[in-house]
């Protein structure tokens, strides 16, 4: 022990940084470690810092989709400048077709284009140019002109108002008593919905008197030749002699069938304004009818009609038919246009009011898109506040079709304009008694069918014509292309009421 501490003593510097070596060890490796981490979790939270840098200048690129119920097309990366590039010649050439879809869409709707030609349809336009949507905005165009564009902007609009006032009444009675004429086909102006029959080569059948006529003086012509006047017909010759003008009546029946290809006339419209569907102005109209809002509905009753003749041209071959024994539509025995929804109050059989405020479906099922409501029709496209897309009009149309090729008049319906097929009813034709009357079918089976269809409208080319009654009425003052309004609870009722009676009056006869 003492030889121990005497070398302790003789080496105390040896001894003493041994020993500071021996502590320094376990001290160094802890305060190693512990810097170890501490220098970890700066880097970690650096290079997470970097991270988030790096992650923060990511862009979305994405497509959209012009259809509600797809989703767009997105991609979430760096910046790029080939992607951004790429998606921007995608979304302009998606933007361009949208585009020329929904301009193609209202030029066929209003019987622009060449789609609408292909189909024997010309534009829809006002029957007196000027008229619509009324006279103040005629006079206001002028008064633009003349000032300059600059000038008038700068008045207010009451300024405007008052300045296009003194003018606007006489421009627009003038207006209003020229669609009177042309309505009624005064003045020597043709008669329209008679124009539009014969676009389709519309007749009625042979002149019952004429034809009558001509058997009688062919039945004493007859007589005469086989007794000389000096006895009575046999039996057997008088048998004969029926046969033979039978088929000389028939004959006469198959030459006018022949002249042309179906058989209508200003009968198959309702004269003047009928309960619960529209009719055209016949003999006069009253004094409280000539004004914007009556003669704007007029007026679309006109295209309605327009679209329905044209799909009846379209299913009998355009102008190819060679008489009513070739046409897929024979006969045209009644039209029905039901008048604008919501816009007119109307009355049931007793006298009651069915005046109401037309609800939407809960919702659209696709958002984006037009609620619809399945108890309205089996399309479930109605008019009401939810809608400001498109106006709907309704119509039955009963003729007499070839039962064979019944399915080339209902595509031809759906191909004329945006018009479909809402219901059906087939019944039978007593053929003979019809041939008794002079209607001549030919050779085919034929029914009577009852078609109940939807037409829309779109209010994108409509709301520049509406006089402002209608407008209010339909609730079409905003941009066809603005948002649908939250819709209402749903309606309880089935089917879809004569009128909403939201501010027009009650439609009035015309004739």
């Amino acid at each position: 022990m003492k030889n121990i501490l005497g070398w302790v003593k003789a080496n105390l510097l040896v001894v003493i940084f041994s020993a500071l070596i021996v502590i320094s060890l376990p001290v160094a490796f802890f305060f190693a470690s512990a810097w170890r981490e501490s220098i970890r979790t700066d880097r970690s939270k650096a290079a997470t810092d970097e991270m988030k840098k790096v992650s923060g200048a990511l862009v979305t690129y994405n497509i959209p989709s012009f259809d509600p119920s797809q989703k767009p097309v997105e991609l979430k990366t760096a910046p790029n400048a080939e992607l951004t590039r790429w998606f921007k010649e995608q979304r302009d050439n998606l933007s361009q077709a949208a585009g020329s879809v929904v301009k193609r869409a209202e030029e066929f709707n209003r019987g622009v284009g060449d789609d609408a030609k292909r189909v024997g349809r010309s534009e829809h336009k006002p029957m007196v140019d000027g008229l619509f949507p009324s006279g103040a905005d005629i006079e206001s165009e002028r008064l633009k002109k003349e000032m300059g564009e600059e000038k008038w902007n700068a008045l207010t609009p009451e300024e405007r108002a008052k300045q296009a006032e003194a003018g606007a009444k006489e421009i627009e009675t003038a207006k209003l008593n020229e669609m009177e004429e042309t309505l009624l086909a005064k003045r020597g102006k043709p008669n329209l919905y008679e124009e539009l029959l014969k676009s389709v080569h519309a007749g009625a059948p042979g002149d019952p008197v004429k034809i009558a006529s001509d058997i009688k003086e062919m039945a004493v012509r007859e007589t005469n030749k086989i007794t000389a006047g000096k006895r009575a017909l046999t039996n057997e010759e008088n048998g004969e002699l029926v046969k033979r003008l039978t088929e000389r009546r028939i004959a006469a029946y198959q030459e006018a069938a022949r002249n042309i290809s179906v058989y209508a006339t200003l009968d198959v419209w309702p004269k003047g304004a009928v309960k619960g569907g529209c009719g055209i102005p016949f003999g006069k109209i009253e004094p409280a009818n000539i004004n914007l809002d009556y003669f704007y509905v007029l007026q679309w009753d006109y295209w309605v009609y327009q679209d329905l003749i044209a799909a009846v041209k379209l299913a009998n071959s355009g102008d190819k038919s060679g008489g009513v024994a070739d046409s897929v539509v024979k006969r045209i025995e009644s039209i029905n246009l039901k008048e604008p929804e919501g816009l007119f109050a109307s009355e049931d059989a007793f006298g009651r009011s069915t005046e109401v405020t037309r609800a939407a479906p809960p919702a659209a099922a696709i958002p984006g898109m037009v609620p619809v409501d399945p108890e309205v029709s089996i399309t479930g496209r109605g008019t009401g506040e939810w809608n400001t897309v498109y106006d709907i009009r309704r119509v039955e149309m009963t003729v007499i079709v070839s039962s064979a090729r019944i399915n080339e008049l209902l595509d031809a319906i759906t191909r004329t304009n945006f018009m479909s097929v809402t219901d059906l009813d087939l019944s039978e034709v007593n053929v003979f008694e019809d041939l008794r009357n002079g209607y001549y079918y030919g050779q085919e089976h034929v029914v009577r069918a009852r078609v109940g269809i939807e037409t829309v409208w779109l209010r994108s080319w409509m709301t520049k014509y509406m006089s402002p009654g209608v407008a209010s009425g339909l609730g079409a003052g905003k941009k066809a292309d603005a948002p649908a309004a939250a819709p209402p609870p749903a309606p309880s009722g089935r089917g879809v009421p004569p009128g909403g009676g939201r501010g027009m009056p009650p439609r009035k006869g015309g004739g």
